[in-house]
């Protein structure tokens, strides 16, 4: 079974997958970020409902794309760091916040999934860019990205968590293609 997807079946299906290798340390691990990671929660605490069956993978995507999980991550070309609040102000100035947008909409990375086009992605989700950038919703955007643009379902997980692992590896360049580790990019 594909690795971090299989550990993402296990959880959700009660399979136990043989050769599920550990999801690769994420970049908070390494930052050692402050212990709330700018969430005011406990760190590994950031669950929400919108999240519901899909939380295994959002939880293997954030161990490699946020610092410690938090919804408030950031990434530019000065490094990753904690945006304190990103999570309490709206889509439009959460882009702001990341340095705002080129000439085809992209941004740098922000969020617990490194969202790098907020605005197609918030309406992906049938969000505005008027909407919060809560926790909620980023797991919604992440949700409608997984599933509404790279077409993983639930039952491909479970029957065939290396199709599922390498489109998500599509989306998430910290996630690996396949049980070589190595990105897709």
């Amino acid at each position: 079974i594909a690795d971090v997807i299989g550990g993402a079946a296990a959880s959700l299906f009660g399979v136990n997958p043989a050769s599920a290798a550990t999801i690769p340390p994420s970049l908070g691990d390494q930052l050692s970020p402050t212990a709330d990671g700018g969430t005011g929660q406990a760190l590994g605490n950031t669950a929400t409902e919108s999240a519901g069956k899909w939380r295994p993978v959002l939880d293997a995507i954030a161990s490699v794309e946020s610092i410690g999980g938090s919804y408030s991550s950031a990434y530019n070309p000065n490094g990753s760091k904690v945006i304190d609040g990103l999570e309490n102000v709206t889509m439009a100035q959460a882009i702001k916040a990341a340095g705002g947008t080129d000439t085809t909409g992209k941004h740098y990375a922000i969020g617990r999934y490194q969202f790098t086009r907020l605005a197609e992605q918030a309406a992906l989700a049938g969000l505005s860019l008027n909407d919060k950038f809560s926790p909620a919703n980023q797991d919604k955007m992440a949700v409608a990205l997984i599933t509404k643009k790279r077409g993983v379902t639930l039952d491909m997980i479970k029957n065939n968590p290396e199709e599922a692992q390498l489109r998500l590896a599509q989306e998430w360049a910290g996630l690996p293609k396949d049980g070589s580790n190595m990105s897709y990019y």
